[in-house]
This record gives C-alpha cells, structure tokens and sequence, in this order.
C-alpha cells in the first residue's frame, strides 16, 4: 500500500492533494475541472476523479504508481553586453550585475499546468534561492522570467534554476 491520503481541491483549484502518510508531505496533483470529490479502489489503488463542470463530465483515472513529476523545460539566456561571453553552457563576464531572462515551458500531457515560479542562485545549489521576477501573466505557457545577480565577482559562473508549477518553493 501506498500509505497516501486524498483530498479534492474544489476551491483550490482543479487538483487533489495527496498527503503522504510517512512524511506528511504534501503533493498537489492535476486532474482536471472542478474536482468535488474522489473514489479509491483500495484492492488496486487507482483513483477515480470526477470532473463536474457544466461542459466537462469526465473521470480521470489515475494509478498511484505512474503518478509523475511535471516536466518543466527551462531555458536561460543571458545578457548580451560586451563584458558578457555568450552561447555556451557557462556563464562568463566581466559584468558584476548581469541580467537573465527565462522561458519555463510545462511540458506534460494531457493537462499542463503553467509554471507558476522560477528559483535561481549564482554557483552553488545549497542555501537560499531566489525568487524571479515574472515578465508574463499568470497561467502563461511557456511563462516568462528575469532575474539579476549584484557584486558578481569577475569569472566564469553557473546559474542553477528550477521552476514549479504549484507552492513547492513555499514551504
């Protein structure tokens, strides 16, 4: 057994939550339109989610076990000034405050939630991230970011990102 309970987000938006039994971690998963309730058949584990929209009267079906990640494609391209090194996989200027633009495309099928926030850091993936600034609406995909880095010593550097697509980057 999966050890997971299930809960549907009705004025949340179109999700259920599971909360995981041994960590109490929280995943808030798509399904679709208006999920006011779900059914689980305990032999098998699926989960049956109705979608009650005046046009929409749908179930989704999902297996527990195939429940996967959003694949959220991001793509960062610097600056383009005459202190910057451009097109390559590393970063290299001489700009001790360069800009960044971002585009995080949600790539999953059939339903693809847009990116909703995008977390950077300047070499090292430990400590604090930071938050991006959205350049477009809300619920835009591909969505659309910059970020800007101060004090940046002269070098070669790696910018580390990764989007989200719901609250991770709040708890």
């Amino acid at each position: 057994m999966t050890n997971k309970t299930y809960l549907a987000n009705f004025n949340i938006g179109d999700t259920i939550t599971s909360i995981d039994g041994a960590s109490n971690a929280l995943t808030t998963i798509p399904v679709g339109i208006i999920p006011s309730w779900l059914a689980l058949n305990p032999l098998t584990e699926t989960i049956y989610v109705p979608n009650l929209s005046n046009t929409d009267n749908t179930v989704v079906i999902l297996n527990p076990d195939a429940i996967q990640s959003i694949p959220l494609i991001t793509q960062l391209q610097g600056v383009t000034d005459a202190h910057t090194l451009s097109g390559y996989a590393l970063f290299a200027t001489m700009n001790r405050s360069p800009s960044f633009i971002a585009s995080v495309t949600s790539a999953y099928s059939p339903l693809a939630p847009p990116p909703t926030a995008l977390y950077y850091q300047l070499d090292t993936a430990q400590g604090l991230w930071q938050h991006a600034t959205a350049n477009k609406p809300a619920g835009s995909n591909p969505g659309g970011y910059s970020l800007s880095f101060s004090g940046v010593p002269l070098g070669v550097h790696t910018v580390f990102a990764f989007a989200t697509y719901g609250e991770e980057g709040t708890r």
